[in-house]
């Protein structure tokens, strides 16, 4: 079984299957028409945005004819396949219909906004990043461009996967996966941090990719107040940062702070828990209830009306940030191992 993740690398996740379904001796490969600044791993970059239109339109169809022989499992990631043109409207997905005709496994998995409909957000949830959400290009006009790609998608797909619970309610037939984004064989927690036991000051690491969205400025608020009322406390903000440079930036945090309006923790979340971080995020329970290890979750539920109150209960009751930190390396294990996560993919692959 030959297995094609692509075309994108958003939050790493296609990397960590792929590198997961390898050890379980699948071949299964990682390649992305253009890399994030982020700096995420693949096995091939198309490196398409440097060519001119005509050019990127010609290596991407000389692509597609080159793997098509070569796979059996075709599974896309953030909602794209590999001919794929999303404001175009008749040309939404036009590989899916050979792929198909072809007899390959179309896999797709949604990561967020590419399936997250802003006036649907907006009139159902109480608490929402839509309603705060300053990208100028989402709008009525994307909404309805969304809802006829998933449309399409339930048409040719034969399994599609969520990252976030709340997409169900855009995808009702789709199945949770979690993220697959850490190799824990390389992100070990270390129990070193004596601001636990003392009264030295607490980091507090945010590290938002979009301000608007992950509710940063009332994390920024929170954490003035609390500085100038004199509690020890101080805020650590990281952005721009490559991927690479992480690891070393959670390890000298004491708790992180991921997003307070999504509904749902990211990838930066697991790989703070994977380190032993407490960490902080808003969980709306109505999209959290029908997940099996809801009870296990260690995440610290906050809202931005909260985070205040929060982040003032954790610095006065500090012994406990340990122990919420072994339960959230625990919790990474049983839930985020990538190789569990592969073994469940190889069974939706092989059915």
């Amino acid at each position: 079984m030959h297995i094609l993740h692509c075309p994108s690398d958003v939050g790493g996740n296609p990397w960590g299957l792929s590198r997961a379904e390898r050890a379980l001796g699948l071949q299964s490969d990682m390649v992305v028409f253009n890399p994030q600044w982020f700096g995420y791993n693949n096995d091939i970059n198309l490196n398409l945005n440097a060519s001119p239109v005509l050019i990127k339109d010609f290596k991407r169809f000389r692509f597609y004819r080159s793997v098509l022989a070569k796979y059996d499992v075709f599974h896309f990631n953030f909602g794209r396949s590999i001919l794929d043109y999303p404001f175009s409207g008749i040309f939404n997905y036009i590989d899916l219909p050979s792929l198909k005709r072809k007899g390959k496994k179309v896999i797709m998995t949604f990561q967020g906004c590419d399936a997250r409909i802003k006036h649907y957000c907006r009139k159902n949830f109480e608490i929402s990043a839509c309603a705060e959400c300053k990208v100028w290009y989402c709008n009525r006009v994307t909404d309805a461009m969304k809802e006829r790609r998933l449309a399409k998608i339930r048409k040719f797909a034969d399994n599609i996967f969520v990252l976030n619970p709340d997409l169900k309610h855009f995808l009702p037939d789709a199945e949770f996966l979690p993220y697959a984004s850490v190799d824990l064989r390389q992100w070990h927690p270390a129990w070193t941090n004596s601001s636990y036991e003392a009264d030295d000051r607490l980091t507090i690491l945010h590290a938002p990719s979009n301000r608007s969205i992950k509710g940063t400025e009332h994390i920024i608020q929170a954490c003035t107040k609390l500085e100038r009322e004199g509690y020890p406390v101080h805020l650590a903000l990281a952005e721009n940062i490559p991927h690479a440079k992480m690891k070393a930036v959670y390890e000298s945090a004491d708790v992180f702070v991921d997003q307070l309006l999504v509904g749902w923790y990211g990838a930066a979340a697991v790989e703070a828990m994977s380190l032993g971080k407490p960490s902080i995020c808003y969980l709306r329970e109505g999209d959290v209830s029908w997940l099996p290890f809801k009870d296990s979750i260690p995440i610290i539920n906050a809202t931005c009306g909260t985070i205040y109150d929060v982040l003032l209960d954790l610095i006065k009751n500090r012994h406990c940030l340990k122990e919420i930190g072994l339960r959230s390396r625990e919790y990474v294990e049983e839930v985020h191992d990538p190789v569990k996560i592969a073994m469940q993919l190889k069974h939706t692959y092989e059915s």
